[in-house]
Order: structure tokens, then C-alpha cells, then sequence
């Protein structure tokens, strides 16, 4: 699938996985949750979110190398645009809007609609090559 991996992600993985690990055992152990923890399905619920963090990655980096010298210029603004719209989305289904004031949900509606749009533009401006400018020649 890859031609070729960064070597920097590996060591960057482990650490992160080094400094969550603590940082969580830490609170579990402080707040006594750890019986909390202990439910049939916690287990489940840890594999997939673990699934859920590291396959974005995996996505972003294939995308990276397949757009070519903008791929990261422009995967990235992808990539972060379509996590707060999918975020968004989850949280409105979870009912985590009900109780806010029609001002603020007309907000964040508004502000996804520019998201989404900010995507599109970029979709175009990629596929049509939009993004390469004549070479600009200061003449003495």
C-alpha cells in the first residue's frame, strides 16, 4: 500500500502511546474509576477507538502521497475539516445541542456549511490545478 514510511512516525507513536498511557492510568488511579473500567464491553470500546484514531492517519498519509506536491498542504485542511464535521454530527445525534440557545445552534450550523464549502474549494482547486501560479519575474 505504501512505497515507502516515514521513519519518524514510529518513534513519535510510541511515545504518544508512552505519555497517553501514563497520563490515563494516572487519572483512573486518581479518581478510583478503575471499577468502573472493569464493564464486559470497556474493552470493546477501547479497541475501537483505538481503530477510529490511527485509521484517520493511515488515510491522511496514503492521501499525502497520492495528491503529490500539495498533498499535505492539502490533506491536512481535509482531514481537520472532516473530523469537526463529523464530531458535529455525532455530538447533534447524542443530543448534545438540546439544551442550547437557537442563537448558538445557528451558529455552528453556519459555520459547518463554511466548512463543508471550504472543502469543496479545495477539492476544485486541486482537480482543475488551481493551486500552480505563473512564475512572477521581477525584472532590474
Amino acid at each position: 500500500m505504501f512505497q515507502v514510511l516515514n521513519p519518524i512516525w514510529l518513534p513519535l507513536f510510541i511515545a504518544a502511546f508512552i505519555s497517553y498511557f501514563a497520563y490515563h492510568y494516572f487519572i483512573i488511579s486518581k479518581h478510583n474509576y478503575a471499577m468502573k473500567i472493569k464493564h464486559p464491553n470497556t474493552m470493546i470500546y477501547f479497541l475501537i477507538m483505538g481503530l477510529l484514531y490511527f485509521l484517520p492517519l493511515i488515510v491522511y498519509a496514503k492521501a499525502v502521497a497520492m495528491l503529490g506536491n500539495l498533498g499535505s498542504s492539502i490533506a491536512w485542511p481535509l482531514m481537520m475539516s472532516f473530523i469537526i464535521v463529523a464530531s458535529n454530527i455525532l455530538g447533534w445525534i447524542r443530543g448534545e445541542w438540546n439544551n442550547c440557545r437557537s442563537q448558538a445552534i445557528k451558529l455552528i450550523l453556519l459555520s459547518l456549511v463554511f466548512t463543508i464549502f471550504t472543502v469543496f474549494s479545495l477539492g476544485i482547486a486541486e482537480k482543475y490545478n488551481l493551486h500552480t501560479y505563473p512564475a512572477i519575474t521581477h525584472t532590474c
